[in-house]
Parts: structure tokens; C-alpha cells; sequence
């Protein structure tokens, strides 16, 4: 059985279960009962910068038995397409089965199944705690992508759908938004995606993320969740919140932003 062992733990989120836990209870007190949705869009930074808000988003939400979570490649090993074969992910709470699923949806994009990708990556890893938190029958199916075209984004979106259709599936796009600016260049950066994300337009995100320069690593899982979320009925893109390293460091100068969102 492949397993994949915690890579960040201690860093970006505690490796003590009881640390895990409390955080998760104080910040995923959901104030009203949660909806289904088809998508969100999730920040991945270290907990004492995104946590909060990645909490508020996956708090608002249903998180049903299969979750197909999608974040970029932050280090250039793998393949373009990475999808990490039936296991396990081994966190501080408890290990978190990968569902059958993967093998299949890799044989339909004529891909083989790969963990180098997945190794140090943790732009999936620092969520699956609020995820198993939220459903501990939790299964997932794990990919990280290397970016690609609007037409790349829909053709995934369109197997994603093949896949799963008619099953009970979360989809969760990993990404941060503008990194190591001004505060006052990345919220104008970020207002530019945020239009487009708003307005469920995948390739509109894609082509202003290229134009002006906008350094969000997970443009490309956001598109395949815009794509995927309208194959499936989505007809809103409903923002949980948006914030920045600075509200913790008191660094403006050079920020890293973050937004949440549900798509349903």
C-alpha cells in the first residue's frame, strides 16, 4: 500500500493532535448549518496565516465521504498532471484513505498515477486536517497540476465530471492568491481575479492571471473548479472572505493574499 507521510506538519500546521483540535474547534463553529456546494476555493498557506479563513470555508459547507482536492505544484517534480494512487495520507489525526477513484480518473486522462509530485507538496496536505475534522469517513482523491490552458482546464473538468457523475463529491481548489507585493499592488491584483471568480469564468481568471502578472499559484485548479462547478448546476461563486499575511505580520509591503469561496 502507498502511503504518503506528513511533509509539513510542525511547519505549516502543529503536529500535535491536540493542538489540531483545538484550533479546529474554535474556528470551525459553523454559524449557520452547512450547504452543498459543487466547489471552494481554499487558501494553503501555514494555518497562522490562512487557517482561519480555509476553516470559515470548509465550516460553511457539507464535506461529503469523497472530496477531490486539486493545488498546484509548488515543486516541479511529478508529472503535469500528478494523481497520487489508491493508499493512504497519513496525518497527525489520522490516516486518510485515497479513493479507488484515482486510478480510474488517471487510465480516462491517459496518465499513470504518481507520488513524486505529492511528496513534499503541501498545498493539498494542511487542509486534510480540517477536511477529516469535518467528516472523519473522509476518502480523497489527490492532484496537483502544474498549470495549463483554458482548454487544459476544461478538458479535466469535463473527465472530473465523467468520473463522478452522479456520486456525492466535494470538489476543493488549493490556492493562495498574489504573493510578495505591496499590499496595495495585490489587492488590485487580487480584485482582478476575484472578478473573474465571481463571475464563474474560468478562462477570463486564467487570461487576467497572465496579463497582469498576478503570481496566484492555484489559478489553474480555481478554473477546473469554475469549469467543473458549472458542468454541475453551479450558479454562484459566493465569497467567504479575503485577507493577507500582513493582518499577522504587520508586513505591507510584501504580502501574500488569501480568498475563500463557495460554488454552488
Amino acid at each position: 500500500m502507498t502511503i504518503r507521510q506528513s511533509a509539513v506538519a510542525g511547519m505549516f500546521y502543529p503536529d500535535n493532535p491536540r493542538e489540531i483540535r483545538a484550533f479546529l474547534d474554535h474556528h470551525m463553529a459553523a454559524a449557520t448549518a452547512p450547504v452543498d456546494a459543487c466547489a471552494v476555493v481554499v487558501p494553503h498557506a501555514g494555518w497562522i496565516y490562512s487557517g482561519q479563513l480555509a476553516a470559515q470555508v470548509l465550516a460553511r459547507v457539507r464535506v461529503p465521504d469523497t472530496v477531490v482536492i486539486i493545488g498546484p505544484n509548488h515543486t516541479g517534480l511529478g508529472s503535469a498532471i500528478s494523481i497520487f494512487p489508491p493508499g493512504l495520507w497519513r496525518t497527525p489525526v489520522g490516516d486518510i484513505p485515497v479513493s479507488p477513484h484515482a486510478r480510474t480518473l488517471a487510465a480516462r486522462l491517459g496518465l499513470t498515477c504518481d507520488t513524486a509530485a505529492h511528496q513534499r507538496e503541501h498545498s493539498l496536505e494542511v487542509l486534510l486536517p480540517m477536511l477529516h475534522y469535518r467528516n472523519p469517513s473522509l476518502q480523497i482523491i489527490a492532484i496537483t497540476v502544474a498549470g495549463g490552458s483554458p482548454e487544459d482546464a476544461r478538458e479535466l473538468a469535463h473527465t472530473l465530471e465523467a468520473e463522478f457523475q452522479g456520486e456525492d463529491v466535494l470538489l476543493l481548489a488549493s490556492s493562495d492568491m498574489n504573493h510578495f507585493e505591496s499590499q496595495a499592488v495585490s489587492d488590485r491584483k487580487n480584485a482582478l481575479a476575484m472578478e473573474r471568480i465571481a463571475a464563474l469564468d474560468s478562462p477570463g481568471l486564467l487570461e487576467v492571471v497572465n496579463r497582469h502578472r498576478i503570481s496566484m499559484c492555484g489559478a489553474f485548479p480555481v478554473a477546473v473548479a469554475l469549469e467543473n462547478a458549472l458542468l454541475r448546476g453551479a450558479s454562484h461563486a459566493s465569497l467567504v472572505g479575503y485577507t493577507d499575511s500582513a493582518a499577522v505580520s504587520g508586513d505591507h509591503d510584501s504580502v501574500v493574499g488569501y480568498a475563500g469561496y463557495i460554488l454552488a
